[in-house]
């Protein structure tokens, strides 16, 4: 009787333990059973959302690099709408889009008016517009730019105008003639922010700085030069602002290059310590024995000579910019006849006709 008892414990002990195993194994296949359920349901509701997202954005980035290709870039908005708050605003710039050639910004940027967003500066701006051609405009609406005080200084500093050269064309008259027009602001000196490294590594905001105060209706210009001979000058000024307007200034080749020698010869300055010798030698030679070589060639090296050869340079400027944002004057003709020239970019700016002859004294001597 006593082993059928203990028989018996151990039979019950041993069910008892199968049945914490059946049970333990239960409780595995249950969990498994649920994370695979849980997979299912993610895979059958939301990977197709995830694939179309991800298909949508292949396309996107597909269509970004065709649209490039195709002319179509982000550009700093050439219309805002300021305000006033629920004024209609919203409702004035979808009926805008309306038209085949306005591009709206979707959202209120709030760029001018937020002080964390302006210190991004306009880069950050440009790329928060949506994609345009050349022909379109863009608009941006942010009705707090109306009754922020700081806004119209901060619009007026992205609009800006550039005499990009060509030395001794008469560019320094220009700026001064240009400065006689009541809706012009002239930067007083050349900054040379897009050619020296050291100025453009500080940024926008530092060139902005460099500008002189204006008014909103106003249009601030400056002018140096050397940008028209510099190769990566282009494209450093179309990232900040692709729209940007530029004037060169021209003149006859040989007068050029013979008033810069004439410069160079008389300069007391020598304004780079690795070519005191080159001036030293300047100073004692003719332009003809500068110029041309023994032979009779031209000596294409010679700065005068390799500056005045304004079809060089040219071309990286019509690559980053349509021709209709770049005017071309005649230097001789400024000299001549100052009104008509000054009236060519009075029109290009898209200025009243303030500058007269009335403007002009010239002397008969």
């Amino acid at each position: 009787m006593e082993n059928i008892s203990k028989f018996t414990k151990s039979l019950r002990s041993t069910c008892f333990l199968a049945n914490i195993k059946v049970r333990s194994c239960n409780y595995k296949l249950i969990l498994l059973g649920l994370i695979f359920t849980i997979f299912l349901t993610w895979f059958l509701l939301y990977y197709p959302t995830y694939l179309t997202v991800q298909t949508n954005y292949t396309r996107y980035e597909q269509g970004h690099q065709m649209q490039a290709k195709s002319g179509k870039i982000k550009r700093l908005p050439q219309a805002i709408i300021i305000g006033v708050k629920k004024g209609g605003t919203r409702a004035l710039l979808q009926m805008l889009s309306l038209h085949p050639h306005i591009q709206n910004a979707g959202n209120e940027i709030h760029f001018f008016d937020r002080n964390e967003n302006y210190l991004k500066g306009l880069k950050w701006y440009r790329k928060r517009m949506p994609l345009s051609f050349p022909g379109q405009i863009t608009i941006e609406k942010t009705p707090g730019y109306f009754v922020t005080p700081e806004v119209p200084e901060r619009v007026k500093a992205m609009n800006a105008t550039i005499i990009i050269g060509v030395k001794k064309c008469g560019t320094y008259a220009l700026r001064e003639m240009l400065n006689l027009h009541p809706m012009i602001e002239i930067a007083d000196r050349e900054l040379r922010f897009f050619i020296q490294n050291e100025f453009y590594a500080k940024g926008l905001q530092y060139y902005r700085e460099q500008m002189p105060f204006s008014y909103a209706d106003q249009i601030t210009i400056e002018k140096t030069p050397r940008y028209f001979l510099v190769s990566k000058t282009p494209q450093r000024i179309k990232a900040m602002d692709p729209d940007i307007k530029l004037i060169l200034l021209v003149r006859d080749p040989v007068t050029r290059a013979i008033s810069e020698y004439v410069h160079r010869r008389n300069s007391k300055e020598k304004r780079l310590k690795n070519n005191i010798n080159f001036y030293l030698e300047e100073w004692d030679r003719t332009f003809e024995e500068l110029a041309f070589f023994p032979n009779g060639s031209i000596n294409e090296s010679y700065e005068p000579i390799r500056v005045s050869q304004y079809h060089r340079f040219l071309p990286p400027w019509l690559e980053e910019f349509p021709r209709e944002q770049l005017i071309v004057i005649n230097g001789d003709e400024l000299i001549k006849d100052p009104v008509s020239q000054l009236s060519k970019i009075e029109t290009f700016l898209g200025l009243e006709h303030k500058i007269t002859k009335d403007d002009f004294y010239f002397s008969h001597r």
